[in-house]
């Protein structure tokens, strides 16, 4: 199975005391998605974003052609029960990684416009900021079991 390894975005971001965004580079590892069974109305995306820049970054935004809409989720533990929330915006500390994992921070791709099939490709671009171009990465669906 090909990885999308190191597949390198220059982003822009706002700082947090700024208006303006910053040019910095992150990098895509391992972004992939669960084949879905087909009619299913959503589907998940997993990756890790490497800031290797000197300030935070964040993702503010995400949108594919193959989807009615993308949002940025987080899951944890409440109560002993699982929980899933939408979230604004994704943080990736300067020098860190940020690792968008099964049962952790995730993609949600809603509204699905087509079949997918082991192998295919989705589309996903990112926007760090209001006025940033968008960047895109490439997603490779996968069928792998749930665990």
């Amino acid at each position: 199975m090909k990885f999308c390894a190191a597949l390198c975005l220059l982003l822009l971001s706002a700082s947090a005391t700024a208006t303006e965004c910053v040019p910095s580079v992150l990098a895509a590892e391992y972004a992939w998605s669960r084949l879905a069974p087909l009619g299913a109305p959503v589907m998940a995306g997993y990756a890790a974003f490497k800031n290797a820049g000197a300030i935070e970054q964040q993702i503010v935004a995400a949108k594919s052609a193959d989807f009615e809409r993308v949002e940025m989720h987080s899951m944890s533990m409440d109560d002993g029960m699982m929980r899933m929330r939408k979230l604004d915006h994704l943080v990736i500390p300067a020098g860190q990684t940020l690792e968008l994992k099964p049962g952790g921070l995730h993609l949600m791709l809603i509204g699905p416009k087509r079949e997918f099939a082991a192998g295919d490709k989705i589309l996903v671009e990112f926007t760090t900021c209001a006025d940033a171009p968008t960047q895109s990465v490439s997603f490779e669906v996968r069928n792998i079991e749930a665990s």
